[in-house]
């Protein structure tokens, strides 16, 4: 059984800037242990930043009070991550998670994801499934309903989730100590739930919007990889 825990603090800004972080301390334990056959591991890590500055609204718009800018980030960060792997007789299964405030309050830009995967390796050979999901919440959009699209230079769209889902297969082979194959395929998508159309935005601007928000294509990889 080992257990191992780290600590890391730093600066790395030399003014007061906004919408910087600073004082960035990084904190992190891990476990692992093997049993009867079956290997287990576990972490779990946080990073805190504290906020130089925030970016003051000094022309507040209607609706909203001078202060820091509700479109720009103007509270401390925080990043806290996850995960676990299990190895017994040939399969190796593993998950893992983290999530990010992204240096606003009350959740209204947090950014979570997760991920799991399975291996099983037979002689020099090793195949793999693997997935994972994710969103970003764009709420701090909610303050203004509005956001410039580029096309039409005016109101565009408000809010929503960014999502991404991946799923991907792969294999590799191991050529001689330190020397592996590998190749993976990928199938990946990309969307905004809750997607609402703002004031004043014409149909077809919203369509082309809307159609720019959904996206999803393969990938494709093939490689070696050494080590020594």
């Amino acid at each position: 059984m080992e257990w191992r825990c780290g600590w890391q603090r730093g600066s790395v800004q030399t003014e007061e800037d906004n919408g910087d972080f600073q004082s960035i301390t990084e904190l992190g334990v891990n476990f692992v242990r093997s049993m009867n056959g079956v290997d287990v591991a576990w972490s779990l890590a946080g990073v805190y930043a504290a906020l130089e500055e925030c970016d003051y609204d000094y022309s507040p718009i209607p609706n909203r009070h001078a202060g820091c800018n509700p479109l720009l980030p103007n509270a401390d960060r925080w990043i806290g991550q996850t995960g676990f792997q299990v190895s017994f007789a040939g399969w190796t299964v593993g998950a893992g998670a983290s999530f990010d405030n992204r240096g606003w309050h009350s959740n209204k830009a947090l950014g979570w994801e997760a991920n799991a995967g399975v291996t099983y390796g037979i002689g020099p050979w090793a195949f793999g499934l693997q997935g994972g999901y994710g969103q970003v919440n764009n709420g701090y959009w909610d303050d203004t309903n509005f956001i410039a699209n580029g096309i039409n230079n005016g109101n565009a769209y408000k809010g929503g989730l960014d999502t991404k889902a991946a799923v991907g297969l792969g294999a590799s082979y191991t050529l001689g100590p330190g020397i592996l194959l590998q190749a993976e395929a990928q199938y990946i998508t990309w969307d905004n739930e809750n997607f609402e159309k703002a004031n004043n935005v014409s149909a077809g601007v919203y369509d082309t919007l809307r159609t720019r928000k959904e996206s999803s294509g393969f990938a494709f990889a093939f490689g070696t990889a050494l080590s020594f």
